[in-house]
């Protein structure tokens, strides 16, 4: 419909950070720095579009101060942060225009993006809307805002469910941080195909932190798809739909996620899907962990794909009281072979260390499970052999179904055991500890959490 919100060409909003001295009688500077500030835009139940030439900046600056130091005054220069900017919308967002938040100088942090294809459908009788949501991170920025009319309606083949952000802005407005959302909470569906598309020749590197919310990860186009950051998270916002099965398809390339630290969070019903892949490689130099929203209910996080699967880690294992699952499985095509594919689990080179988590669960299914040796590519790509891996569910159990075979190389390693540690269980509260939910939704332990590995 019409209801939109517009940032022209010319448009500028500002909230870099700011640098000022204070006056001295003595000749010295007195400087005083500020980060960068925040910029939020939402569109709420309709459409955010940024023209090309639109600029958000909320940049760090720099400048310099004198110093008391043990041998006297030095000067030095102060280098603040980047800033915050949010964008969100229900219908669509076309980002166009240039969003920055660089840092100010040497050893200032870059700012952090948010962008959100979200919001709750219009309830019955009148539901709306009713595609999917549909959010692209591409390599590079849409053209699609000339396309469109101020004032007029937005058309709905083509753009109503869309949003598009390209790496280019990201890496040109010195972002550290990234965070994508498409979901929308629907009460008249059971199952999503809300997803974020990767297209097929991404390559995206952030210095802190990626995070990407959807019910489904899908890879579009030619050519692998190659995401780093030092801490990566995938999954879905609890309000979201659980995937639909139906949209998981094989692909012929691959999606690589490489970082130190993987979370992998979910809801009721479980975590995210991904298709078009032909592999999905998730390369972690310490864990990969999987929790719930909430560790009162029992949620479920992980990876369902009709792709093979590489899980490269110090250790993988399920937060406290939650659940995490790996899975091959996805819609089998007409006129080709049924899906058919390979989890294997290998070791990043760090030693395991015992972890604080309780009464978790690990499965994974495939037509052949392997926790083995690896030969794959690093995030310099370099290929090296990676040692056969680690899965734990301290106090918990372990489940490895498989059509064909389980194979477990030698010093790869299975445990529920606690190692030793005096592990919390439950969670901190209003009324202070809160032991997880039982079956009947109320806080209390029926029985002790079983350990128990099982291959089937």
């Amino acid at each position: 419909d019409a209801q939109s919100l517009w940032l022209g060409a010319g448009a500028r909003i500002l909230a870099q950070g700011y640098y000022r001295t204070r006056p001295t009688n003595n000749g010295l500077i007195a400087g005083e720095l500020f980060e960068g500030g925040s910029i939020d835009i939402s569109a709420g139940r309709g459409y955010l579009v940024l023209e090309q030439g639109s600029v958000l900046d909320v940049s760090g600056v720099a400048g310099p101060t004198d110093l008391l130091t043990a041998t006297g005054y030095q000067r030095v220069m102060l280098a603040g942060a980047g800033g915050l900017i949010s964008l969100a919308a229900r219908e669509g967002l076309l980002a166009e225009g240039d969003l920055l938040a660089t840092a100010g100088g040497a050893g200032a942090a870059g700012g952090e993006l948010r962008v959100a294809l979200n919001g709750s459908e219009t309830p019955a009788p009148n539901i709306y809307p009713t595609n999917d949501r549909r959010f692209v991170l591409a390599k590079a920025r849409s053209n699609l805002a000339p396309l469109l009319k101020r004032g007029a309606s937005i058309p709905l083949a083509g753009y109503n469910g869309l949003g598009w952000l390209g790496a280019d802005q990201v890496v040109k407005g010195g972002f550290d941080r990234l965070s994508l959302t498409a979901a929308l909470a629907r009460t008249s569906k059971t199952t999503s195909k809300d997803r974020i598309e990767l297209e097929g020749g991404l390559n995206l590197s952030l210095a802190a932190a990626l995070s990407l919310q959807a019910p489904i990860i899908a890879l579009t186009g030619v050519g692998d798809a190659v995401l780093k950051s030092a801490y990566i998270n995938l999954g879905r916002r609890p309000e979201s739909n659980i995937f639909d099965t139906s949209y998981l398809v094989r692909g012929s390339n691959r999606i690589d996620f490489f970082a130190d630290w993987i979370d992998l969070n979910g809801s009721f019903g479980g975590g995210i899907g991904v298709s078009g892949a032909s592999t999905v490689a998730l390369n972690s130099r310490l864990d990969i962990r999987g929790y719930g929203s909430s560790s009162l209910s029992g949620d479920s996080a992980g990876v369902t794909t009709p792709a093979d699967m590489e899980l490269v880690a110090r250790q993988i294992y399920p937060a406290s009281n939650s659940s995490l699952s790996f899975t091959v499985a996805g819609e089998d095509l007409p006129g080709q072979a049924p899906i058919t594919g390979t989890i294997t689990v290998a070791s990043s080179g760090e030693a395991p260390v015992p972890i604080f988590s309780a009464g978790g669960t690990l499965a994974l299914t495939a037509d052949r499970i392997e926790l083995n040796e690896l030969k794959t590519k690093d995030a310099k790509g370099v290929v090296t052999l990676k040692a056969p891996g680690v899965l734990k569910a301290p106090v918990g159990s372990i489940t490895l179904t498989a059509k064909d075979a389980i194979v477990l190389a030698d010093k790869s390693l299975l445990s529920t055991s606690s190692e030793g540690l005096p592990i919390p269980y439950g969670t901190t509260g209003v009324s202070g500890w809160e032991a997880p939910a039982t079956s009947s939704g109320t806080g209390g332990i029926d029985l002790p959490p079983e350990k128990r590995i099982v291959l089937k």
